[in-house]
């Protein structure tokens, strides 16, 4: 069954929703080093033009850059997705009252050091807990709520927002490869 979802995956690069079993621990994601990566001056001008105006316009990080040791756990799922190649993980903690405005992911870093065109790269989310209250997630113009740990989001270039409204951080997993 995974072997077949995995060859409609690759056929189908558009906005895509699926589930992978939980093979991690609060813990193991939780207690990682997270820190602020700035946006572009051009993005953040953009955002600031259209009304966002409050501090945290994105969440924290822990990532792959500055060899960062990515938890044991990251293996087990690497196996959910083969598919893909020369795969990315970068760990995103969104604290209480952090909005990233709607935009649509460049992949330049990753497109040059890869050197493939940026329509065969693709973006998984996978939410690391089940869905509060508060926490939001909007692509393709679809608000995404009520999700289950394990939930992924699969897309290449779609318009994409997210927000946390409630009361606990929201953490997720990005994946980033190419078919």
């Amino acid at each position: 069954m995974m072997k077949m979802m995995q060859q409609d995956l690759r056929k189908n690069m558009a906005f895509l929703s699926y589930s992978i079993p939980v093979l991690w621990n609060k813990e193991s994601y939780q207690d990682l080093a997270y820190f602020h990566k700035p946006v572009s001056d051009e993005l953040m001008k953009q955002w600031r033009s259209r009304g966002y105006n409050h501090l945290e316009v994105n969440g924290l990080l822990y990532d792959q850059t500055a060899r960062r040791e990515m938890p044991v756990f990251t293996k087990a799922i690497d196996q959910e997705f083969l598919w893909l190649k020369n795969k990315g993980y970068a760990f995103y903690k969104m604290e209480q009252m952090t909005v990233m405005p709607s935009h649509v992911d460049r992949y330049e870093l990753y497109s040059k050091i890869f050197n493939i065109k940026r329509e065969k790269i693709v973006r998984v989310l996978v939410m690391l807990e089940d869905w509060k209250s508060g926490h939001y997630f909007e692509i393709d113009g679809e608000a995404q709520v009520n999700w289950k740990a394990g939930q992924c989001y699969q897309w290449t270039s779609e318009t994409h927002n997210a927000a946390n409204l409630g009361t606990e951080p929201r953490y997720t997993l990005q994946i980033t490869g190419h078919v």
